[in-house]
């Protein structure tokens, strides 16, 4: 009787060309304390120094379930861990798998033997048989951190932030302005949206909010057009919150005891705000480019320190 088969997962993923890891090997074996191996391998084969492709494998699990609870669970440990480091990740989109079609994979599986799979970014579970084959195309200067450096950001338990909603998106627009890095003002505009994605609005006073309901009723009784009055109803119901410019200099002042470009964050998120106004909006923002790749290099930095939070990046750091 045939026992009951176990999962692997396998997570590929890619980085940018700013960084390379610090191991002369083609995998590194993560140490963990389950039954589980988790290794992280170069792809194509090839010392992960030099790599920016990558995949973590890792098993054997009882259930499919398991095995993609798991690969969730590495995946937010990899973006954090990434972050950490002011390196970039990208996982793919779910919805654009590609590749070669089931028939295609089904005649590679006769003629190899082994099960085929396709190649591509994110996340793969499959009934683990040790004969698995995956088939597709694989995807300067480097910033290298130190080995234990990496392998501590990848298995702290201070690594424990889930990369879920507003954070995931707020690592995906980090990661951009990384890959970004050559363009200043690209990179610097990606941070920026990076740290407004992760701001959350706070009530303003009592006082403040009362005084607001009373324009909205003069809106109401100033019998102006319909849409005329809907807009400036909109705009004054927001004004219930404080400004996204308070908020986030509320966010940043938690990392105020830190130094970015000799500002506290909360003063550097302050003047990259009003250069950030001027920007969108077509003003000069009165800088050169000098001063955006510095503002763009600070900006990331705190992105990355927003994003992984203050207890992995002070153990990173000590």
């Amino acid at each position: 009787m045939a026992s009951e088969p176990r999962f692997n997962f396998r997570l590929r993923f890619l980085t940018s060309n700013t960084h390379s890891l610090p191991f002369s090997e083609n995998s590194v074996v993560l140490p963990t304390d389950t039954e589980q191996r988790f290794t992280l391998s170069a792809i194509p084969e090839g010392p992960l120094s030099e790599a920016q492709s990558f995949v973590l494998t890792g098993g054997p699990f009882d259930t499919r379930e398991q095995a993609t609870d798991e690969a969730e669970r590495w995946q937010s440990r990899i973006s954090i861990a990434l972050t950490a480091l002011l390196m970039a990740g990208y996982f793919g989109d779910a919805s654009m798998n590609g590749g070669f079609t089931s028939d295609a994979l089904e005649e590679f599986s006769k003629d190899s033997g082994a099960k085929a799979y396709n190649d591509h970014l994110g996340i793969t579970v499959y009934p683990y048989t040790g004969r698995e084959v995956f088939f597709g195309a694989s995807a300067t200067g480097f910033a290298v951190p130190s080995s234990d450096r990496v392998i501590k950001a990848l298995t702290s338990e201070r690594n424990n932030i889930p990369v879920e909603g507003q954070r995931r998106l707020a690592f995906e627009l980090y990661s951009l302005s990384r890959f970004v890095a050559s363009e200043p003002k690209a990179s610097f505009m990606c941070s920026m949206m990076a740290i407004e994605t992760l701001i959350e609005r706070e009530e303003r006073s009592d006082g403040a909010r009362t005084l607001v309901k009373s324009f909205l009723q003069q809106v109401k009784d100033a019998g102006l057009p319909l849409e005329e009055a809907t807009g400036m109803a909109s705009a004054l119901s927001d004004m219930k919150k404080e400004s996204i410019k308070q908020a986030g200099m509320r966010l940043c002042a938690t990392l105020d005891d830190r130094n970015y470009m000799n500002m506290k964050p909360s003063e550097l998120f302050n003047e990259c705000y009003k250069v950030r106004g001027k920007l969108v909006h077509g003003d000069d923002p009165g800088r050169s480019r000098a001063e955006f790749v510095q503002f763009a290099a600070a900006l990331s930095w705190l992105a990355a320190d927003l994003i992984v939070g203050r207890a992995l990046t002070e153990e990173l750091r000590s």
